[in-house]
This record gives C-alpha cells, structure tokens and sequence, in this order.
C-alpha cells in the first residue's frame, strides 16, 4: 500500500492574540495547503488553588480560542504542528 497520498488532519488550538504569529509561521512552510480557523470557547478541569470549579447556572465561565484545522500530507503533519506549536506558545498553563 503506498502512503505518499495519505492525508491527515490537524487540529489545534490556540489563544486568539497568538493567531497572527500562527498564521504568518504556516505561511511560510513549503507547500502549505491552507486551513480553516473557527471560534472555540472551553473549560479546563478548573483544579487551581483553590479547588475544583464549580459552575452555577448564573456564572458559567468559557475561555476563548481559535480553532485551526489543516488538512495535509501524512508526511507533512509532524512539521505543521511543531510550527504551531513554536508560533503559538504563550509559556503560560493551557
């Protein structure tokens, strides 16, 4: 069976500030293919300090992010995710 035709899909999520960083990193690979960005919005566990979180109701908090996804060549999607994720690091938790 020959793999040079496989493709994969990439997904991946980043902090709405880094998505400028993001976009000009995957620009500039060789033969990038392109990618669709949708807004996202998550909770974490929430186990920080002081304890688990516990929504209410009244109070439901979402963090926002942008969601990149990008359909490549097998051989292509280690390379697209470590320009990610060098492009969108923060260094702060999540």
């Amino acid at each position: 069976m020959s793999t040079e035709n496989e493709m994969t899909i990439v997904t991946a999520l980043i902090r709405p500030h880094m998505e400028g960083p993001v976009v000009r990193a995957l620009h500039d690979l060789p033969q990038f293919p392109g990618f669709t960005i949708s807004d996202a919005r998550g909770q974490g566990r929430g186990r920080g300090a002081g304890g688990s979180y516990q929504a209410i109701e009244s109070d439901l908090t979402y963090h926002r992010f942008l969601q990149f996804q990008i359909v490549c060549p097998a051989n292509q999607a280690t390379n697209v995710c470590i320009t990610i994720a060098n492009a969108g690091w923060t260094g702060r938790k999540g």
